[in-house]
């Protein structure tokens, strides 16, 4: 699902497709928390350090219900060059 993901997620970025490819990737390492999930499990308990995981998840639900609407932050320009 990754490679869909990724391609969707960096459409219509314009001039910060690059920016946005690498912010995409950087979000990879959102795999490292699973170290502090470790940690807060140490210091507060397992089933409290799944709250961790439920932020994650909600994030993901808001961005998916309304995160992700496409915008017309960057108008196809082709017009204004003629």
């Amino acid at each position: 699902m990754f490679p869909t993901i990724f391609t969707l997620g960096i459409r219509g970025l314009g001039p910060l497709t690059e920016e946005g490819a690498g912010l995409l990737i950087m979000a990879i390492a959102g795999g490292a928390l699973v170290v502090v999930q470790g940690w807060l499990a140490d210091a507060f308990g397992l089933q409290m350090s799944f709250l961790l995981t439920v932020a994650c998840e909600v994030y993901m639900l808001f961005y998916a219900l309304w995160g992700a609407r496409p915008t017309n932050a960057f108008p196809d320009l082709e017009g204004a060059q003629e």
